[in-house]
């Protein structure tokens, strides 16, 4: 069984302090955790292993409170750490809290993270020596090959919006471009955060006939854009391994993207895509130039990236799981 200890009705990180709807939600994700809890306490007598799910702030505080709960119990406990950026937040946190966080690891009878840096890292500083650090990158959805029959380069940008992941240097690199380029350009963006402001940054920038730029999209709509789009670009600052990068890839799509977390496992410089310094705006726009101006290249570069993330098709991705379960279940764990 599955259970959310946050749900998008209670999310508030996107929302500014001042704003009233950020304490409302706060509140309701308040009253969602302590049921979330007490439906625990219930569960976990009945079950013979727990997979809890962690990245960093709130999620590490509200996962505290669940190894907690979960602690004493007769089941093995997995945890799974998403946080791109759970390095840094561990190394801003004074030595009480790391106390706290490094209590959180110690409980698990293993944990999986989604890139090798993240491993690297977790072996250092959380996970006990005898316990397994399991590399598992996020799976996806294999779609059927969509070949990209497009009238110029289509962008594709979908993540939080703001300057963590990069949507603004995205727009500064597409107004830079010569005039020439920029017409054959066209770029769609979508996510949760700064959408207003990113609006209003395009249309500063003189580009808003040529972005689109939406809240969160799901379900048939965010299949239609990675169809319909042939280059997915991020430059973020920090990165796990980003689910949206590796579903464009499974579409056919070239990256643009910075060589941060688990980027570069999966994507070659000139080979997938490009890989670009995050805050180098002028090698952002350069890449973008470069695959506008070659059609061929595009394709060239969406076919490899589509093959490059065939072995994270679900079904591999199940299997996978599946023996990590086996080997904790069965007191077999091992390094992988």
């Amino acid at each position: 069984m599955m259970l959310p200890t946050l749900t998008r009705a209670g999310a508030a990180a996107h929302l500014p302090r001042w704003h009233p709807r950020y304490y409302i939600k706060v509140v309701r994700n308040m009253l969602h955790f302590l049921y979330a809890i007490r439906s625990i306490r219930t569960m976990a007598s009945n079950a013979d292993l727990a997979h809890v799910h962690i990245s960093s702030y709130g999620s590490t505080v509200r996962k505290y409170a669940v190894v907690r709960t979960l602690s004493g119990r007769a089941i093995p406990l997995i945890l799974h750490n998403h946080g791109g950026m759970y390095r840094m937040f561990y190394n801003r946190l004074p030595n009480l809290m790391k106390a706290r966080v490094q209590y959180i690891f110690q409980q698990a009878a293993g944990v999986i993270v989604l890139s090798e840096p993240m491993r690297e890292f977790h072996r250092r500083e959380l996970v006990p020596a005898d316990r397994p650090v399991w590399l598992l990158p996020n799976p996806v959805v294999w779609p059927q090959e969509c070949p990209k029959e497009l009238e110029g380069v289509h962008l594709l940008f979908l993540g939080r919006l703001g300057s963590h992941k990069g949507s603004d240097r995205v727009l500064q690199a597409l107004a830079q471009l010569p005039e020439d380029v920029r017409t054959r350009v066209r770029l769609r963006m979508a996510g949760d955060g700064a959408v207003e402001s990113m609006r209003v940054m395009a249309r500063r920038l003189g580009i808003e006939s040529q972005v689109d730029i939406r809240s969160w999209i799901e379900g048939a709509e965010k299949e239609r854009w990675l169809r319909e789009c042939d280059v997915f670009i991020l430059p973020s600052r920090a990165e796990g391994l980003p689910m949206a990068m590796l579903e464009a890839m499974a579409y056919g799509q070239a990256v643009i993207a910075s060589p941060v977390g688990g980027i570069p496992e999966w994507v070659d410089d000139g080979q997938e895509g490009f890989l670009v310094p995050p805050d180098d705006i002028a090698a952002i726009s350069a890449a973008i130039q470069r695959l506008a101006e070659s059609p061929a290249l595009r394709r060239q570069m969406g076919q490899r990236a589509r093959q490059r993330v065939k072995p994270l098709s679900v079904e591999n991705y199940r299997q996978q799981l599946y023996h990590i379960y086996e080997q904790v279940l069965l007191g077999t764990s091992r390094y992988n």
